[in-house]
């Protein structure tokens, strides 16, 4: 009965999961903008859901410390991660919201 945002894009993703799982598909990728939309507790149970898959699952997190487990970013965000970007180090050496000189 819960038709937000937040429901149905916690559907589309264990949609991507079940597809995942059950076709040939190798990998999925979500972003980070459907992800805001779920709320913290179901979406860390998600990523452990894809964290259990064999295939490959890429998951682009915006502010992980937004996320929390007890008092602090929850495991599976820095266990899993491949790479993390911040200020001073942007992804090929440059920001790109900032004008070039």
């Amino acid at each position: 009965q819960d038709s937000g945002t937040g429901a149905r894009t916690r559907a589309m993703l264990l949609l991507d999961y079940v597809a995942l799982e059950k076709t040939p598909l190798p990998a999925v990728a979500e972003d980070s903008v459907s992800i805001k939309q779920i709320e913290d507790k179901s979406l860390l149970n998600i990523l452990e859901l894809f964290n259990s898959s064999e295939k490959q699952c890429f998951i682009a997190i915006d502010k992980a410390n937004s996320y929390s487990s007890g008092h602090g970013v929850p495991s599976i965000l820095y266990e899993t991660r491949v790479i993390e970007l911040s200020e001073g180090h942007e992804l090929y050496g440059r920001a790109w919201n900032k004008k070039m000189r």
